[in-house]
């Protein structure tokens, strides 16, 4: 084990990942501790798991916390009609944090403001009221049942036959 863990394998930027257990033996006087693990990786490692850590867990986990602080000071968690939406808040997190951003605004930008946001509410305008205050809970139930179930019902292998057959013979 320690021939894999050696000052060589790491001066060839290998990535190694071992864990020593308590049944192994090692001389490693650096490795002493049981159960520990050693990750090595090259450097520039476009894994997607080390990119989704690296670069999109780092800005999202934050920004997740603070929308759910931000929504229970609006008390959006217990009551069903309340002005908080936790997308727009998000988004312009996401928008003011964003480290490749070109122009940095200060004070940070309302989402309203954001003009990629912009563009897209000229095209697509909201709403007055959104569905979840038009609809009772009973109905909010059923159309999201609605939609499971067809999920399920298009993933099925017969019907993605089928589907593929009309879309071929039209």
């Amino acid at each position: 084990m320690c021939s894999v863990l050696s000052k060589k394998n790491i001066e060839e930027n290998v990535q190694v990942s071992e864990t020593l257990n308590s049944s192994d033996t090692c001389d490693c006087k650096d490795f002493e501790k049981p159960g520990e693990t050693v990750v090595i990786t090259r450097k520039g490692d476009e894994l997607p798991s080390n990119y989704l850590n690296q670069r999109i867990f780092g800005l999202l986990i934050p920004a997740l916390k603070e929308t759910l602080i931000e929504a229970s000071k609006w008390n959006a968690l217990r009551v069903q009609k309340c002005r908080f939406n936790g997308l727009d808040y998000i988004s312009e997190i996401l928008w003011n944090r964003n480290p490749r951003r070109s122009q940095i605004y200060f004070p940070s930008l309302n989402v309203f403001d954001i003009p990629p946001f912009r563009e897209y509410l000229r095209l697509h305008p909201r709403p007055y009221y959104p569905k979840s205050w038009l609809w009772s809970e009973d109905e909010a139930a059923l159309y999201i049942q609605r939609y499971v179930r067809g999920w399920f019902v298009r993933k099925r292998a017969d019907v993605q036959e089928m589907r593929q057959f009309w879309k071929v013979s039209k």
